[in-house]
């Protein structure tokens, strides 16, 4: 903001004659408490969980406190206001990396699952293919079964429509291969009972 700004006067002042105020110092004393104390949460829950990543931000949160600190030790320019802006930057490094470590496992993660997926799927087509082949096996044999059957069969379905029947069954009604199938069973009832026919079948 402008110092004639109306509110440049909220504006603290952070540094007078080169040297930080008291301000900006206890913002950062009061910071570097704050990060300390999460270190110590992230270590107890690495103490108790094993999980790298709480180590990764207990560390973290560590380098943080300690740049907060240094603050008050420093001036602006000098040795010590550049080490606690260099001890900042190794800590948003670490950041980066486990960042960019994350998304990697996050990806290798995914492919893994990825090939996974491929893998059930080509299983499931195989078991789907298996069941496909076994059941039109079965429904051959079914097939031959009737065929060979002495006594005329009929396999109707709850419509009404006949869905297969073998050649007894063709020969005592007068009928050709192929022509039984699809029709009602009613057509070979006579038309006296057909109705009665229908509503027993229903």
């Amino acid at each position: 903001l402008k110092t004639d700004h109306p509110l440049a006067v909220w504006r603290p002042t952070m540094v007078v004659d080169g040297q930080f105020t008291a301000f900006p110092r206890y913002v950062h004393i009061l910071g570097g408490i704050g990060f300390f104390v999460a270190a110590a949460v992230f270590i107890r829950r690495f103490c108790r969980t094993l999980d790298l990543e709480n180590w990764l931000f207990a560390v973290n949160t560590q380098l943080f406190g300690f740049a907060s600190l240094m603050f008050d030790w420093s001036t602006v320019w000098d040795g010590g206001w550049w080490w606690w802006h260099a001890i900042r930057l190794l800590a948003y490094g670490i950041l980066a990396v486990f960042a960019v470590m994350t998304f990697l496992k996050s990806e290798q993660q995914l492919r893994v699952l990825n090939h996974q997926l491929l893998d059930w799927n080509a299983e499931l087509d195989g078991t789907l293919a298996e069941r496909t082949a076994a059941l039109k096996a079965s429904e051959g044999q079914f097939r031959q079964l009737v065929e060979a059957s002495p006594t005329g069969l009929l396999v109707v379905e709850r419509s009404g429509n006949i869905l297969l029947c073998n050649s007894e069954a063709r020969r005592l009604f007068g009928y050709a291969p192929g022509e039984l199938e699809g029709q009602s069973i009613e057509n070979l009832v006579p038309t006296a009972i057909r109705a009665a026919h229908a509503e027993l079948r229903d």
